[in-house]
């Protein structure tokens, strides 16, 4: 028997890390890493949940639904995106890793976030650690009840296409390729090196808060303690695996949202105490290290060697 509900969780998590792994993609284009995406995710999520909760009273109902819903998704996006920024202005202004940076901001809002959700924004008639539930016209229509199928898998594999047409058509996604590759050789170009890293580290921060937005939308209905927990190493995965080529994403995405569902559930069934699915993104996040660590010790070595 075909479990609808399995699929459903699989094909809607497949939709959220490719959104996630796109943002993912344009940091690696530039040659950065941005590792705040649990951060940025939850960030898009918590406020997307408020302000829908905001507008779920009676005095707006007449209200256009689309009207709220795209206030919420242009909140969570410019929230995420300024809060990507602040590793890129660390970046140009005070020389600091901007790996680094992204991380310790998500590290630090991610409990803001979980402190916030237990205290002010708790749902009281429930036992569970989340914000009230978004009203019911908010929420993205299910194909297939009871699974949470919804048309987002189309935008998201829309997206990748559009991201792929971009650095592979547009004279701007071309000059962020080529800044990741040789920064000196487009500096001297004349093209600025603040608009490439700031822009790309706004998208990047703000598709990463759109996948917050959009499992809140198409899945959760409410934002739950930690619900972003290993969705954005999981697109960092994919967007390392697909080697930040947008096309290669979708496949991807699908393969690691079967393996992390799949992992849960036999978690779920065996009563294991441990999260498998963190322990299988760790293994994977490390096998795709390894032949980054190879290729800079060769050129660490051979540069010792002309040195010498």
């Amino acid at each position: 028997m075909i479990n609808l509900v399995f699929i459903g969780t699989i094909i809607n998590y497949t939709a959220l890390f490719m959104t996630a792994a796109i943002g993912s993609c344009i940091s690696l284009k530039t040659g950065d890493l941005n590792l705040g995406g649990e951060g940025q995710i939850y960030t898009g999520g918590f406020l997307t949940a408020i302000i829908l909760s905001s507008f779920s009273s009676e005095t707006f109902n007449t209200l256009p639904s689309f009207i709220p819903v795209f206030i919420a998704l242009f909140t969570s996006i410019l929230a995420g995106g300024i809060i990507t920024l602040i590793s890129a202005l660390f970046k140009q202004y005070r020389n600091t890793d901007f790996l680094l940076t992204s991380f310790i901001i998500s590290a630090a809002i991610c409990p803001l976030i979980d402190g916030l959700i237990a205290g002010p924004f708790r749902y009281t008639k429930g036992n569970l650690l989340a914000t009230s539930f978004i009203s019911q016209r908010y929420r993205f229509t299910r194909l297939f009840p009871p699974s949470a199928i919804n048309l987002y898998i189309i935008a998201a594999i829309l997206l990748c296409i559009l991201a792929w047409l971009f650095f592979k058509k547009t004279q701007f996604g071309k000059q962020i390729i080529i800044y990741g590759k040789s920064k000196e050789y487009l500096l001297y170009t004349g093209v600025s090196e603040k608009k490439i890293v700031f822009s790309s580290a706004f998208f990047s921060g703000g598709l990463h808060a759109l996948t917050g937005a959009m499992a809140i939308l198409g899945m959760y209905y409410t934002c739950h303690s930690g619900f972003s927990a290993g969705m954005g190493w999981s697109a960092l995965s994919v967007a390392l695996i697909a080697k930040s080529n947008p096309l290669l994403v979708i496949p991807v995405s699908f393969f690691i949202s079967c393996l992390v569902n799949t992992a849960n559930q036999i978690a779920l069934f065996n009563n294991f105490d441990f999260d498998i699915s963190s322990l299988i993104q760790g293994i994977i996040l490390f096998i795709i290290s390894v032949p980054v660590l190879k290729k800079e010790y060769r050129a660490k070595t051979s540069e010792k060697k002309e040195s010498k």
